[in-house]
């Protein structure tokens, strides 16, 4: 029996006339619902990229910028201890309006700091409407100079009639509101010295302003001041001094208080205390 052909012939679908043939990716086609406004992914991988070299680019920058501003203070140079607020200025002159009859003892003290660390120029005038001169020791001698600006601070006080008693002192002629009290006189150059605010113990400045604070109620002449002297002797306690072992601003203040106001001191730690200081 012969084998017998296809049963069907059919036509190719295709015409193969050599060349590459594309062949499907995908079973069906469809039409681009977004549009043509949205980037295919190698464009937003484009974008990506350039968005992250521009932030890369301002880093960069932002470091460079903090490089200048940590070599320009490296060549600052920092303020020591000893350095203080007179310094910015050629010549600072403080003027210190004092009644004769109650001088700031405390000035002592303070005028042997400002000679440890600066040229310093004391002058002593007194008014003229006081009606007799009062004699007073060495602290108060007039210092003559020839060229004023040849010193850093210059110290100024006038003895005059000051109402209340209490002792005023100018930073500038212009000043409109002077540093009044001995106690506060004393707080503004214990800060320019550094040894008013203690950066070791909150409780060693809180101590020198109770002691100050009592002096100041001292110096004011109320009829009652046995709380004032009684903070002056818990402070003192079974120390040397009022603030320690070392004799401070607080110390000097409180003694020119006892001294000024004639507060007759009991026969005790408080009256060892005065003759110690008075010895200094």
């Amino acid at each position: 029996m012969a084998v017998s052909g296809p049963m069907y012939g059919m036509r190719p679908f295709y015409s193969f006339k050599g060349g590459a043939v594309e062949l499907p990716t995908i079973m069906y086609k469809m039409k681009n619902l977004l549009g043509n406004n949205f980037a295919s992914p190698t464009t937003n991988g484009d974008m990506v990229s350039a968005e992250l070299h521009h932030l890369e680019e301002r880093q960069l920058e932002l470091l460079k910028k903090l490089d200048r501003m940590i070599d320009g203070l490296q060549t600052i140079k920092p303020v020591s201890k000893s350095e203080s607020p007179f310094q910015t200025n050629p010549v600072t002159d403080v003027v210190i309006h004092a009644s004769p009859d109650k001088p700031p003892l405390c000035l002592k003290f303070i005028k042997c700091l400002l000679q440890k660390q600066y040229k310093v120029l004391w002058k002593v005038h007194f008014h003229s409407s006081l009606k007799k001169l009062p004699v007073f020791d060495k602290l108060w001698y007039n210092q003559e100079c020839t060229d004023r600006n040849a010193n850093e601070v210059i110290i100024t006080v006038i003895f005059k009639e000051i109402s209340g008693g209490k002792p005023v002192a100018y930073l500038r002629p212009s000043m409109d509101l002077p540093i009044e009290g001995e106690a506060n006189i004393a707080r503004f150059f214990g800060r320019i010295f550094g040894t008013y605010d203690s950066l070791q113990s909150a409780s060693a400045t809180a101590l020198t302003d109770v002691v100050l604070d009592a002096c100041d109620v001292l110096q004011s002449y109320r009829s009652d001041c046995s709380e004032a002297l009684l903070t002056l002797r818990k402070a003192l306690g079974d120390k040397s001094f009022l603030c320690g072992n070392q004799p401070s601003i607080a110390d000097f203040v409180a003694f020119s208080a006892l001294q000024t106001t004639n507060f007759k001191v009991e026969q005790d730690t408080l009256m060892q205390w005065f003759q110690r200081v008075n010895s200094e």
